[in-house]
């Protein structure tokens, strides 16, 4: 039997951080509408648009608390869409929203999910400095 020692595919891959957030951000989205068509089926319509407003809600707080943060640290305009793209903070929303029950009120979201940008990511330094999941934060502050 030979033994053969190669590198880890973690340190050979094509594959960018961006590429695969954005990937992660698709597939949460998928997930995000069988929720909606779920409570659709089982529940009721009204409950669809209260699922759909809470992702949507969520995800453009996140946004823009890292727009703000950008401003402060004086990105320029041009770059506030990379910054935002790359900060990943449309993952944080996603997944808070798809931690809510679906009669949350849009306060609590607003609230839930600038907690947890802000204090469960940016507080920190941003994507990848983070102690803990900042939508998990967010979630643990309403409750």
């Amino acid at each position: 039997m030979q033994l053969r020692m190669t590198p880890g595919p973690f340190q050979r891959t094509k594959r960018s951080t961006t590429n695969i957030m954005i990937e992660l951000f698709a597939v949460l989205c998928v997930v995000w509408i069988f929720a909606a068509v779920f409570h659709f089926v089982n529940i009721g319509a009204r409950n669809v648009i209260s699922v759909l407003l809470i992702g949507i809600v969520s995800i453009l707080v996140s946004c823009i608390c890292d727009v703000v943060v950008g401003l402060i640290a004086k990105v320029a305009w041009k770059d506030m869409f990379k910054h935002v793209l790359n900060s990943y903070s449309y993952v944080t929303g996603i997944i808070f929203a798809l931690c809510l029950p679906a009669n949350t009120s849009l306060f609590t979201v607003i609230i839930g999910s600038l907690f947890g940008t802000a204090l469960g990511k940016l507080v920190f330094g941003g994507f990848g400095h983070n102690v803990v999941n900042p939508a998990g934060i967010g979630r643990i502050m309403v409750g």
